[in-house]
């Protein structure tokens, strides 16, 4: 224990169930009202250990009976909150840290820490959003300028780049061999392709990174077909056009919009997470997550500390509709099908081969 009489433990998650002394000991705790906070974390957060822990957090200040929150425990299940690190580690990153780290302070009443996170992380989500943003990390450091000066930079990479080909295309056009006009005949995409990346604004680009990424593979697609179908045998003006070089102008605006709309996402989703499971700043039970329980409660459960007992198990919503899931049951049932009468007939093959095996063997013993 601290001086302020709180102190934080980490135990193995058998602990938090065991029966004899262990439950006990837990029901000391439980009914002198020391026990704060539970918190069971997964896997692969120690190198030392593999297994699932829970984080026992006791409060001596809680045995008083005047104590606001004597009698009650918070029980937080945040096995399914990590960042993937290896195969073998997982960690918390500094948001889930805090995420969680917010709960407790709902439960405890410091309702101004909640809202300073929140704060923070509208905060964050505007200036990688508005402003510009130095990150040191780099050699030289980099620049990031706000989502719309990104967007607007993006775009006019892929216009300029469709302006060259299209000067390229037209410096070349008596140049071009039977075959190139043949294929440029057969090939009426391209032309498409190329008229709406010159089209492109700021407003018209998609805003999902798959959108994004689809317009650059595009303008790739352009030049490559320029390069390797349309070109000229003798063209002198490859090299001043430069296709290449746009291209790669096209692509570190796509990195550099990915990133920022990603920095943006990630603040959002935080916040997002916040608003969703807390809506009015105030703590609530969430199935799934977190539990407030009464001695009684924790009684009822034979004084376990097992969080998992008192939150519950969140179902997973995988976004389909009740006739898009029939839809998918049925495809996976005749997938399902197809793959049993494969193996039928897979079986009855080897059965065959095996008798013609031992067919030739015995005629060799009779031999």
């Amino acid at each position: 224990m601290n001086e302020t009489g709180r102190a934080g433990f980490v135990m193995a998650n058998s602990a938090s169930d065991a029966r004899g002394a262990e439950a006990e000991a837990r029901a000391k705790l439980v009914n002198d009202g020391m026990v704060d906070v539970m918190v069971t974390i997964a896997s692969n957060f120690f190198y030392t250990v593999t297994l699932p822990v829970t984080l026992w957090f006791l409060d001596r200040a809680k045995t008083d009976t005047a104590h606001p929150r004597h009698g009650q425990t918070l029980f937080i299940d945040a096995r399914r909150v990590y960042h993937q690190v290896t195969r073998k580690l997982r960690e918390f990153t500094e948001a889930q840290q805090q995420n969680l780290t917010s709960i407790v302070w709902l439960y405890r009443g410091e309702t101004e820490s909640f809202q300073a996170l929140r704060q923070r992380y509208l905060e964050a989500m505007a200036t990688w959003r508005d402003t510009e943003v130095t990150d040191p990390d780099f050699e030289p450091a980099r620049t990031y300028r706000g989502l719309a000066a990104h967007r607007q930079a993006y775009a006019a990479a892929l216009v300029g780049l469709a302006g060259v080909v299209v000067d390229w295309r037209e410096g070349v056009r008596l140049l071009l061999s039977k075959e190139a006009e043949a294929a440029l005949a057969s090939h009426p995409t391209w032309a498409k392709d190329l008229t709406e990346l010159a089209e492109l604004t700021a407003d018209t680009l998609a805003t999902d990174k798959a959108g994004l990424v689809a317009l650059s593979q595009r303008a790739e697609a352009l030049v490559n077909f320029a390069d390797k179908t349309l070109r000229p045998a003798k063209d002198k003006t490859w090299s001043g056009a430069n296709l290449r070089g746009g291209l790669r102008q096209v692509l570190d605006d796509l990195n550099s919009l990915l990133f920022v709309t990603e920095r943006v996402g990630y603040f959002a989703a935080q916040l997002a997470w916040l608003d969703g499971h807390f809506p009015n700043g105030e703590y609530r039970d969430v199935e799934g997550l977190c539990y407030l329980a009464s001695q009684a409660d924790i009684a009822a459960q034979q004084y376990s500390l097992n969080p998992g007992r008192y939150v519950g198990v969140a179902l997973d919503d995988d976004g389909r509709t009740p006739e898009e899931f029939r839809e998918f049951v049925e495809t996976q049932a005749d997938e399902l099908a197809r793959l049993h009468a494969e193996a039928d007939a897979l079986q009855s093959e080897i059965v065959r081969d095996v008798k013609l095996l031992f067919m030739d063997v015995l005629r060799e013993e009779l031999a």
